[in-house]
């Protein structure tokens, strides 16, 4: 196979699949900076600067999901009647 096709079609998946390998990336960059910084003794100033960007990406994705629970549960209590709630409520939170 030429070079240049190779390289054609390295690049498309790139393009067809950039995000999730740049998400792939990051975890494994985060996981090999998490293992090499453990190895360091860090001051605890320095951790809060580490911590503090998780601590908002938390903060985010707490946000994003109580919207999305509540939001379910009002669409049960829309759709079914109020014999099957209690049931239907017990199946969701099981999930």
């Amino acid at each position: 196979m030429p070079l240049g096709a190779t390289w054609t079609r390295v690049k498309n998946v790139c393009q067809q699949n950039g995000l999730l390998i740049l998400s792939v990336l990051a975890v494994v960059v985060g996981c090999l900076l998490g293992f090499f910084l453990r190895s360091k003794h860090l001051s605890e100033q320095e951790v809060k600067y580490f911590q503090f960007p998780g601590e908002l990406l938390m903060r985010m994705l707490k946000m994003l999901i109580l919207p999305l629970v509540v939001s379910r549960y009002e669409r049960i209590d829309f759709f079914f009647p109020p014999e099957g709630y209690a049931a239907c409520l017990e199946d969701c939170l099981l999930e």
